[in-house]
């Protein structure tokens, strides 16, 4: 499409009069009726067989006519994207073109009032111009085809100042037709582009909403719990943490103020398990839970007020309590370690009635626990991806600042197999580290073992594991 400056042609001088006779006679020849489209409805009398002046143009637009015919309609915005049109001002207090609306407007120069006459949504629109000198009828059609529209405008006029404007300009009106033809192509299809742009930004949202996940994560006030809430926030999650008492909290939520909440409660005893299980609850359901709460290697002997070795409390009955209470979530995580590959399970003496103590060994056996509930979840809740995972000896507060391993590797990849869409993230009774399968303890895979550690959890905290 060619644009035009709609200006005086030297050469009008030079037209033919046959030309200019059959102008003035107002007989268009054959060549023009044959460009008319039977799809305009025309207002009697200025049908293009009637007409003295009557122009076609026709074009191939790639957007869908729905964008194309936004455009037609919103008339106050067509100075933005074509000049030969001004000073539009939309009569009765309407924003967009419909049957019987009336606008006022400049084109070519002239100030004109024009009413819409014919009206087909998304398919036709026409306005009409009734002046003593001349009669107008701007048409334009859209049908929609292989996904774009194939656009149509046409226009017919009638009266001495149409022939007098023709004669003048022979080239203008067809010529202004197709300078707003291909404006219309170029600003719908920018629109077009537009609307796929934050179509597919709507699309990313909506599959990060669907995406997003609601987590608890016990013991994560600190270290690496707080660590992966964190990473889990910032990929869109909600998260809800868990801190022993209310001055944790604090410290908690202001490191991680968007945090959806925090409960708080002491996982040591049997009763503050079974509280923070129902803090949890009572904010609804999860769709993942990460068993985080532990404390270290280096514990001295010491017994809660339950009369239980403090490490088997927190580190292998706690998880075991909150895996029992917790409304089933879609995905469960335990964190064990690496030193529960050297472990025994010891159940026959799991309270430590019969050994000294050895804070080391008590730890490693407990993380050896973590595991072991972990697959015998997996095995009897086949509805959830249950799995465990070893984070590396890092310097956290537990591990100590001597600690060797990769702290940033340390959280990823519990968060990963919480919240993950990874095929390899969603899979169940399987042992990781750091986003890789490895081979856990053989003990951790042993179904009896397993059964015999639900049994002493279920026995001691008096709660049995849901079927």
């Amino acid at each position: 499409m060619r644009r035009y400056a709609l200006i005086l042609n030297a050469g009008l001088a030079l037209l033919t009069a046959s030309v200019a006779d059959a102008q003035e006679s107002g007989h268009l020849s054959a060549n023009y009726l044959k460009q008319a489209t039977p799809l305009i409805h025309w207002p009697q009398g200025l049908e293009p067989r009637n007409a003295d002046v009557f122009v076609h143009n026709e074009g191939w637009i790639d957007p869908p006519s729905g964008i194309v015919w936004t455009n037609l309609i919103d008339a106050a915005q067509w100075p933005s994207w074509y000049s030969n049109s001004a000073d539009i001002r939309i009569e009765g207090g309407q924003s967009k073109l419909a049957k019987g609306v009336s606008f006022s407007w400049k084109t070519f120069g002239f100030p004109i009032r024009s009413t819409v006459d014919a009206f087909q949504p998304g398919r036709e629109i026409g306005w009409s111009v009734d002046n003593p000198g001349f009669k107008v009828h701007h048409a334009w059609v859209l049908v929609p085809e292989r996904g774009g529209a194939r656009v149509i405008t046409e226009e017919a006029q009638k009266g001495a100042d149409a022939i007098k404007f023709r004669l003048d300009q022979p080239n203008a009106i067809y010529d202004g037709h197709d300078w707003w033809m291909s404006a219309l192509k170029a600003r719908s299809e920018r629109m077009a582009r537009h609307e796929k742009a934050a179509a597919g930004k709507r699309a990313e949202s909506t599959l990060r909403r669907n995406r997003m996940s609601r987590i608890f994560i016990s013991g994560s006030s600190a270290g690496l719990g707080l660590m992966a809430a964190d990473r889990l926030i910032n990929q869109g999650h909600k998260v809800v943490l868990h801190a022993r008492n209310a001055a944790r909290a604090e410290d908690a939520q202001r490191q991680l103020p968007k945090t959806e909440a925090i409960v708080t409660g002491d996982v040591e005893t049997i009763a503050g398990a079974k509280d923070i299980a129902a803090q949890v609850n009572a904010l609804g359901r999860f769709d993942a839970v990460i068993q985080n709460a532990a404390v270290g290697y280096r514990e001295a002997s010491r017994v809660t007020a339950d009369g239980l070795p403090h490490v088997f409390a927190i580190n292998t009955l706690s998880a075991y309590i909150l895996t029992a209470l917790i409304n089933r979530p879609k995905r469960l995580v335990y964190l064990s370690s690496g030193m529960h590959h050297g472990a025994d399970a010891n159940l026959d003496d799991i309270l430590w009635q019969k050994r000294r103590w050895n804070g080391s060994q008590a730890y490693a056996e407990s993380k050896l626990h973590d595991a072991m509930l972990a697959f015998a979840i997996a095995r009897r809740w086949t509805d959830v991806l249950s799995n465990s995972l070893e984070p590396g000896w890092v310097p956290t507060k537990m591990g100590g600042p001597g600690a060797p391993d990769d702290m940033e590797q340390a959280h990823l990849t519990q968060v990963w197999l919480a919240a993950g869409d990874d095929p390899k993230a969603q899979v169940t009774g399987k042992y990781f580290y750091h986003l890789k399968r490895m081979d856990p303890n053989p003990q951790a895979n042993d179904p009896a073992l397993q059964d015999r550690l639900i049994a002493i959890c279920a026995e001691i905290s008096r709660e049995g594991l849901p079927v």
